[in-house]
């Protein structure tokens, strides 16, 4: 959006040389300008909408376990190349969730984005610093022909002990 903006400030700028010619130059250069302003305002609303969607769904667990429970949703670049980061692309957390299922959303920004990567949405519960529910299977999203929209199950993670 850094760029655009800086775009639009320097043709604002330029307009005034651009008023000062002839008609038919001016004409065709108003044309050009706009339909270029267009575009990358049209390219930075696409960026701004990007997300992927879905629900978490999760079994029945006593309402005093989930009372200071967070819910943690990651959208996270998994690919084993080299140039990949590992880093986390988008996250919502929801502190004291309801009831299951929850629809959530992760924003991101297009450019974040490598079409020759793998991305994944990763999802956790977790109650005073320990994961008390836990996916159990891979959720690949946005590239690769995969989908924009997930809807992820959690399970007990047996490997702790429960905290209450």
């Amino acid at each position: 959006m850094t760029t655009f903006k800086t775009f639009v400030t320097k043709a604002c700028y330029n307009l005034k040389y651009l008023l000062q010619s002839n008609a038919k130059i001016k004409t065709i250069c108003l044309l050009v300008l706009s339909t270029t302003i267009l575009f990358n305002l049209w390219a930075a609303i696409a960026m701004d909408n990007a997300k992927v969607t879905g629900t978490l769904s999760y079994p029945p667990l006593p309402a005093a376990l989930m009372e200071r429970a967070i819910i943690y949703i990651t959208l996270i670049d998994v690919s084993p190349l080299e140039d990949s980061s590992g880093s986390i692309i988008s996250r919502v957390v929801i502190d004291n969730p309801l009831r299951s299922p929850i629809y959530f959303e992760l924003k991101y920004n297009l450019s974040a984005i490598d079409r020759r990567h793998t991305y994944t949405v990763q999802a956790h519960i977790a109650r005073r610093g320990k994961v008390i529910l836990t996916h159990t299977s891979s959720y690949p999203v946005i590239t690769r022909g995969n989908p924009y929209k997930v809807d992820i199950v959690l399970m007990a993670n047996y490997l702790q002990k429960v905290p209450y």
